[in-house]
């Protein structure tokens, strides 16, 4: 076999490599072991999880507080679904922004709803960095069956 089709494969190999490694940097999962991480940080530490996760497609999951109408102008969503994940030293309170009518009519307060968005800003609601509302644009969710 012609050595420049060999090396033009491993070229390819290696640039398809680069890409998916890139799209994986751009998606971050809050599971377990990443609320653990962030409970036993300090706050400073706390504060640089949130930001490092600034323009990420985040995998999340949170209890239903409520479902309302969204007044944010500059997000231009219609609604905005709050969902509370209480952890023992921190609650993070998401607040998903979306234009479907359907999780309006589907959601109702307690139940577990996952979901995948982009994540935008997390705010701390004191110095202690243990209440945090984070704003995520809904891309997609679905109601955990319990």
């Amino acid at each position: 076999m012609n050595m420049k089709w060999i090396y033009s494969f491993f070229i390819l190999c290696a640039i398809v490599t680069v890409n998916a490694t890139a799209d994986e940097a751009k998606q971050a999962i809050l599971d377990s072991q990443w609320y653990t991480t962030l409970q036993n940080s300090d706050a400073i530490k706390r504060l640089q999880i949130l930001d490092a996760l600034k323009d990420k497609v985040v995998k999340a999951q949170g209890v239903v507080v409520k479902v309302e109408e969204s007044n944010l102008v500059n997000l231009k969503k219609k609604y905005r679904i709050i969902l509370s994940a209480n952890l023992p030293k921190i609650n993070i309170l998401y607040y998903c922004y979306t234009d479907k009518e359907d999780y309006a009519d589907l959601l109702q307060a307690g139940d577990i709803f996952e979901f995948s968005g982009q994540f935008i800003v997390a705010t701390p609601l004191n110095t202690r960095i243990d209440t945090v509302l984070c704003d995520i644009i809904l891309e997609d969710g679905a109601v955990l069956v319990k």
